[in-house]
């Protein structure tokens, strides 16, 4: 049987829900006793510290009542001590006169009919051992005196001046209280006034009204701990008491426990008579309304167990129905765990739901990307079927409609500024916030759709729904921009489209009207217009003429003329379509003719620079070649090394290498090494490699030639290592180069045919 209830047990454990009930069960059956016995012990502390005040203030009031009376007692006996007939009777060595005796007598018995709670009053000679008291009379010696046992009290005054104690009487019949005063003359002990108080009048306010319902005890204790006055309560037995006083008498003003019984104490000391005032309050009686609603509390904590479990076995049976055939819906090929437990089933599900949002994650970031590199191919033109085209469109934008599109594309003014001002890392971070801003702004009234088309392009699509025009819309964007991000960007914005085919016409618009920035500046919008026809450049503009005045190293003069052909740009309509290659060009030569003349880096790109900044780079670059050619003037060594690169120029095709340069000016290969790098800025190597990088990039832009023809005919003998080292100029292959040439010339000669037929129309319109 034993081991058939053992086996009983293991099977219901083994079962996830059974563990579960009963975890559930424990659980709240044991927080609910503690919240029930936490609730009645906060309640007893609430309870004993808001009985304490009141307890302490009835004990004070008591305190002072019976200070006052015993103040008012030291009064009149102070009154006695300094009256005249008191101290004729204790001044006269002879025993006084009848007369006097009588005045006193007289004069004690006034003061006992005025004072409700004096009941007698002595006048004591300890010199000659006399009495004159009310209502004994007067007594010449304490034998013939009744109450004369008390005369050993001048023993205990010390340095006090009033005593009060209590004493027996009637061989221990019965008690009094009385006052001691001293009476001094001239510094000396010769009489003691004793007066004997009322203790029913004095110890009335201290006796409680409830004391039975309470169950409470007061008590004065004097400073020998001798009890001096206890409130009766029948409630509470002698021996109880007798425990709890002997406690207090101890020391112990905190919890009190006599028997089984437990009381709450406090003690006050009077500053007149020394005495201590304690009070005990059984804790039973204040706190009989918690213990009930303690009881109360744990009978509702078991009734709410019992409900707690019926809901529980509830849900067990009836809410956990579908999981279990949930459990029955998966296959799991070791049958015994599916049959004793369910944690299978939430690692299971787990992992449906991880996997589910892991893939709608990279769904997400698929399609997005996906989406970007859809326009991007729009933008490029690579899409020609329109079969393909709808059928993309349909598959990333399915919630836009076919009404009118706005394109827009975003630049970022200097380009080379602002990569070199931010880190690399905080690139993307950038333009994702960029695009953020402006879906911010544009969203609002209609679609929006912002693609990253690298470096400082970021396209915009628009489908503005409301009446507003979209520069007015998009103008807050770039401001915001400029305020939050810390760089401006300008915009250029293309013509509206009403199909789908027409997208990639509104961003090649977008991009030429964006070219204005190079004449206006940064941070603008520009629209696209068609009318507008800017003419070609100058035709007296000449670069040939202008590197001459460069190259001759006046400085002054070079500036003028560089000055008066960028103030010419300005006079003139000229359209960054001509005017970007030019400068390009222009900034190239004076690039490559530094470079000859001084170590410099990569010039910036001007395709984002406005023609101030880049006059600016120029007026830089002209300055720089000035000093370098003043400083290589200067030396006899810089004419080895212009031989030096005549003859890499005249053998660029010949595999040719540092000894064969050096032995060309009849030095060694350590001086001429030694001498190049020091007059040139750069190696042998590395100036006969940038020039067989040019004449290569100036073969793969002119010519059809195969890789391996331009290798052989700059030098190289296998093309491998002339597709590394023209990668390591470029940062690209040499095939990729030319395509990306390629790409420039259609768009540049797409450019040039929109113009011409922007001026054909407007001619044909003028006339």
């Amino acid at each position: 049987m034993l081991r058939y209830g053992r086996r009983w047990i293991k099977d219901l454990l083994l079962n996830t829900q059974t563990r579960l009930v009963i975890f559930l069960s424990l659980s709240v059956f044991l927080l609910i006793i503690a919240v029930g016995f936490t609730s009645y012990s906060t309640s007893k502390d609430v309870l004993q510290d808001a009985l304490n005040e009141p307890q302490q203030q009835m004990l004070k009031i008591s305190m002072d009542y019976i200070d006052e009376y015993i103040e008012e007692s030291d009064q009149v006996a102070t009154k006695l001590a300094l009256n005249s007939y008191i101290y004729q009777f204790l001044s006269e060595r002879e025993q006084v006169s009848y007369d006097n005796i009588r005045e006193i007598y007289e004069m004690l018995s006034t003061l006992i009919r005025n004072t409700s709670y004096i009941e007698s009053i002595y006048v004591y000679d300890t010199k000659k051992e006399s009495f004159v008291s009310m209502p004994q009379g007067y007594s010449s010696n304490p034998i013939t005196f009744p109450d004369a046992d008390w005369t050993g009290v001048a023993d205990e005054f010390g340095d006090r001046m009033m005593l009060v104690k209590k004493r027996q009487v009637q061989n221990g019949l019965t008690s009094r209280l009385t006052l001691f005063r001293k009476v001094l003359l001239q510094g000396e002990l010769r009489g003691i006034i004793a007066i004997n108080i009322k203790q029913e009048e004095l110890f009335s306010k201290l006796t409680l009204a409830n004391n039975e319902s309470t169950n409470s005890v007061r008590f004065i204790l004097d400073g020998n701990q001798t009890m001096l006055y206890i409130t009766p309560n029948p409630t509470l037995n002698d021996e109880t008491l007798t425990q709890a006083i002997a406690q207090v008498k101890q020391g112990e003003f905190k919890d009190v426990q006599a028997q089984d019984s437990v009381f709450l104490a406090k003690q006050m000391t009077s500053d007149v008579t020394d005495w201590h005032y304690v009070s005990l309050v059984s804790q039973e009686s204040i706190l009989a309304k918690s213990t009930r609603i303690r009881n109360v509390v744990f009978s509702v904590s078991v009734l709410a167990l019992l409900l707690g479990g019926g809901a529980i076995v509830y849900i067990h049976s009836v809410e956990l129905r579908p999981i279990k055939r949930m459990k029955q819906m998966f296959h799991v090929k070791n049958k015994e765990v599916l049959r004793r437990d369910l944690l299978h089933l939430e690692t299971l599900t787990m992992d449906l739901m991880s996997d589910h949002t892991q893939l709608s994650r990279v769904i997400q970031q698929v399609r997005s990307e996906a989406s970007v590199k859809f326009l991007h191919d729009v933008y490029e033109g690579t899409i020609a079927r329109e079969h393909e085209l709808f059928q993309k469109w349909e598959t990333y934008f399915p919630e836009w409609t076919e009404d009118s599109f706005v394109l827009a594309m975003l630049s970022i003014d200097n380009y080379s500024e602002w990569c070199e001002r931010f880190p690399e890392t905080y690139h993307s971070s950038l333009k994702f916030a960029l695009a953020n801003i402006v879906k911010e702004v544009l969203s609002s009234n209609g679609r929006v759709e912002c693609a990253d088309f690298g470096r400082d392009q970021m396209a915009v699509m628009f489908q503005n729904n409301s009446s507003t025009p979209v520069q007015q819309l998009l103008l807050p964007a770039l401001t915001t921009i400029q305020e939050l991000l810390g760089y401006s960007v300008s915009a250029g914005v293309g013509l509206e489209k009403q199909q789908i085919q027409l997208l990639r016409d509104g961003w090649l618009e977008a991009n030429e009207a964006l070219g204005k920035r190079l004449l206006y500046g940064y941070g603008g919008l520009y629209l696209y217009d068609k009318q507008a026809i800017a003419g070609d450049l100058p035709e007296d503009i000449d670069i040939e003429s202008f590197m001459d005045v460069v190259e001759s190293g006046e400085e002054g003069r070079a500036l003028e003329s560089l000055h008066q052909m960028i103030e010419s740009f300005r006079m003139l309509p000229v359209s960054s379509v001509h005017l970007l290659p030019f400068l390009e060009q222009l900034v190239d030569a004076l690039s490559q003719l530094q470079n000859n003349l001084s170590e410099q880096g990569a010039r910036p790109s001007l395709k984002t620079m406005s023609l101030e900044d880049i006059e600016q780079l120029l007026k830089q670059i002209i300055h720089q070649i000035a000093e370098a050619q003043e400083k290589a003037s200067q030396t006899k060594q810089y004419a080895l090394c212009c031989q030096m690169v005549d003859y890499m120029e005249a053998h660029l095709g010949d595999p040719i290498g540092i000894p064969e340069v050096v032995q060309s000016v009849g030095i060694s290969v350590s001086l001429g090494s030694q001498l190049f790098k020091k007059e040139m800025g750069d190696t042998i190597y590395g100036h006969l490699t940038q020039l067989r990088m040019k004449q290569a990039e100036e073969q793969l832009r002119l010519t059809e030639a195969k890789i391996s023809e331009i290798a052989s005919s700059v030098g190289y003998q296998h093309e491998n290592s002339f597709i590394r080292v023209f990668r390591k100029y470029k940062q690209m292959t040499p095939g990729k180069y030319r395509e990306m040439l390629r790409r420039n010339e259609r768009l540049h000669s797409h450019n040039e045919r929109i113009s011409k037929e922007a001026a054909q129309w407007k001619d044909n319109a003028s006339s």
